[in-house]
């Protein structure tokens, strides 16, 4: 455990914006993962539940507002938010593995953005291409297939 903290202090340490984002990802689903481990022992469990929410709103406080996608964004996140909420309470696993869904789905978009930024110099906002939307009590997941650029294959 203590190489694994080494090893995040020294990635923070080291990390552009975008990075940081993939870390507080990294560590939400982290504390998923522990917590489901940790069911019968009801303070590790809500500790794990905790954490999460803390990375949770760390991702929420990092959100852009000034850009669309921010606002879909944040509507995952405050639904994942709700998912832990009743994970809570209730200790349904169900929730927790919902909740690691999304999350690693969003981390997955985010990696992409980042090896794109670092190679090509795109914004962010540009370079996510499938995501989640959560509107009136449902989550859909969305696609988006990059327009023609004009050549036959």
């Amino acid at each position: 455990m203590n190489y694994l903290k080494e090893n995040y202090v020294e990635r923070i340490k080291n990390a552009s914006p975008i990075q940081l984002i993939l870390i507080t990802f990294e560590l939400t689903i982290v504390n998923l993962e522990d917590a489901k481990q940790s069911t019968d022992d009801s303070e590790k469990f809500e500790s794990h539940i905790r954490k999460s929410q803390e990375f949770l709103m760390q991702l929420m406080s990092s959100l852009d507002m000034g850009y669309k996608i921010s606002s879909h964004l944040l509507s995952i996140y405050l639904y994942v938010n709700k998912l832990l909420h009743e994970a809570y309470f209730s200790k349904d696993i169900k929730n927790i593995d919902d909740c690691i869904e999304m999350l690693k789905s969003l981390l997955s978009s985010f990696e992409f953005a980042e090896r794109a930024e670092v190679s090509d110099n795109y914004t962010l906002g540009s370079n996510i291409h499938a995501g989640y939307t959560y509107k009136n009590g449902a989550i859909e997941e969305l696609f988006f297939e990059p327009p023609n650029s004009g050549f036959k294959a």
